[in-house]
């Protein structure tokens, strides 16, 4: 992780009290991870109020957040509405209309033009934790202005676990998901005593780290009918699939794939959004599946590697809080 100073945006940094605003421009992965990496500059802004964010590698999922949705230069706080929103309904109508353009391709134009002058990646495996030992140096290091980041696993987790409030509330999917999810679920909750989500992860898992939490569909048939042995005959389980299934992978079993999952036309942030509002979520190691139960404040029953065991999965009632003491989360959080 490397910081330098930059007067690319020398207009913007004059305040009446200095101001430093922390642009995060590359490194941090897909959707779930960057999560994590704004998660944790909201909390380093949250503790230390002359500090502002702008996290330009969310952009591209903007439009999924409620402090974002009609933010979409993901700055944090975020700033007052504008009067006329013609600068978000433009922003969602390039999104929409040229997702490449608007996603990667700008992304890594921008990136490029950045790292020239500010830019330096610390290495995926180097992460760099702000806590009580090192976080005045880190502020000391700051000047008004804007100051440019990279690099993939920043993180201030004593912060995070102080303002996760605050972090939920910003970061929660924008109100048309929740509200659609909420619909999804209406009919099972009246069908069914408790709904138990499940992370079907296969698609990336079939060689991350040489197939380790990858599990077939007959494995997942095999702890669809652990969970019903450990919740009760009177679950529903709403499934999150990353990977098409076939019509009947699970025929007989009481397992509804929710709206978002691959192959039925919804957007993955309804899977995430509805395992969230599930009583408890069971996955292998994922930041898709931790994230969601974070927001839902949702119990999670973590897998062990690679095989359908749920009497050797461990329950957190709070998986982004507990799983810091979990060597196997560290990859994941930290």
């Amino acid at each position: 992780m490397t910081i330098l100073q930059s007067d690319v945006f020398p207009a913007l940094a004059a305040k009446d009290e200095p101001v430093s605003t922390l642009v995060y421009v590359s490194g941090g992965g897909r959707f779930g991870n960057q999560l994590s990496v704004f998660s944790h500059l909201i909390a380093l802004a949250c503790e230390y109020p002359h500090l502002r964010i702008l996290q330009y590698k969310f952009w591209p999922y903007a439009n999924l957040c409620e402090g974002t949705a009609l933010n979409p230069s993901c700055r944090f706080p975020a700033p007052p509405p504008t009067r006329s929103p013609w600068l978000p309904r433009l922003a969602e109508g390039a999104r929409k209309s040229f997702p490449k353009l608007y996603g990667h391709y700008g992304q890594v134009a921008i990136e490029r033009l950045l790292r020239r002058q500010v830019i330096a990646d610390r290495k995926f495996d180097q992460p760099w934790l702000l806590d009580s030992s090192n976080i005045q140096d880190f502020l000391a290091r700051l000047r008004p202005g804007f100051q440019f980041i990279a690099g993939f696993r920043l993180r201030c987790t004593p912060l995070f676990e102080k303002h996760q409030a605050a972090i939920r509330r910003f970061l929660q999917p924008a109100m048309p998901y929740r509200a659609q999810s909420e619909a999804f679920l209406a009919p099972l909750r009246r069908r069914y005593e408790k709904l138990v989500g499940l992370m079907i992860r296969q698609t990336d898992y079939r060689t991350f780290r040489d197939g380790r939490y990858f599990m077939d569909t007959e494995q997942y048939r095999v702890l669809v009918h652990q969970i019903l042995d450990r919740f009760g005959p009177d679950t529903g389980i709403v499934a999150a699939s990353d990977e098409p299934q076939v019509p009947d992978a699970f025929a007989g079993l009481p397992v509804h794939l929710c709206s978002g999952a691959a192959g039925l036309g919804g957007h993955y942030i309804e899977s995430f959004t509805q395992l969230g509002m599930c009583d408890a979520v069971v996955s292998v190691p994922s930041t898709f599946s931790l994230w969601a139960t974070f927001m839902g404040r949702t119990p999670l029953l973590m897998l062990p590697a690679g095989r359908p065991d749920l009497d050797a999965a461990v329950w957190m009632d709070s998986a982004m809080i507990e799983g810091r003491h979990r060597p196997e989360l560290a990859t994941f959080l930290y």
